[in-house]
């Protein structure tokens, strides 16, 4: 896809904070209730198995908030569905962070260029009827930053995800891995047809 194609979206120092509070909220959620996810990759870097959920739940909050701000240019009603999920103790989207669409977010943990990471979805888990959205958030080492760049990288119709699985199963990986390539410019969201942010 064309570098002039992703949307770059800067969170500021006080955004970042608040996404990583957040995100410990969450994490700590997780803990408690056995939800906890496989962070191998992580283990390099010295952290503690909590520390790298709260980094892993920070990661896909940044993801998330950066769609939410390029839709609809600003973040107020983000902080009220965070605010809604920690109260209600739910702290889960049952798979679609925004109406109609699913958020990944990857880091440069194991890559150099903001094309590279590609979107990883579970076969299992694919939904026909939402949008997938690949974001990449400009982090090499798994800490907060002070701000936090992120690329929102392209799109693909969980139909096609579908129609297509074999294609991009990993069996390693046991996920289908979607090359950044082969995913639409997520100006595409903004389409008539498919209602967002209409």
């Amino acid at each position: 896809m064309e570098a002039s194609l992703r949307i770059h979206i800067t969170h500021d120092k006080s955004t970042t904070d608040l996404l990583w509070d957040i995100g410990k909220a969450k994490a700590d959620w997780f803990r408690q209730n056995n939800w906890t996810s496989s962070l191998s990759r992580l283990v390099r870097f010295g952290l503690s198995a909590v520390d790298a959920e709260h980094y892993q739940q920070f990661l896909g909050l940044a993801g998330e908030a950066a769609v939410w701000q390029w839709l609809w240019g600003d973040l107020g009603e983000f902080w009220e569905q965070q605010a809604w999920l920690h109260e209600s103790k739910a702290l889960s989207d049952g798979g679609q962070d925004l109406p109609g669409l699913d958020v990944k977010t990857r880091d440069l943990i194991y890559h150099r260029e903001i094309h590279q990471p590609d979107l990883l979805l579970t076969p299992h888990r694919i939904n026909e009827t939402i949008h997938y959205v690949l974001s990449v958030v400009s982090l090499a080492e798994p800490f907060k930053p002070l701000e936090t760049d992120v690329h929102i990288c392209g799109t693909i119709s969980g139909l096609t995800v579908s129609h297509l699985q074999q294609r991009w199963f990993n069996a390693e990986l046991k996920r289908l891995v979607i090359p950044q390539e082969e995913l639409s410019p997520v100006q595409i969201l903004r389409w008539q047809e498919h209602g967002v942010n209409q």
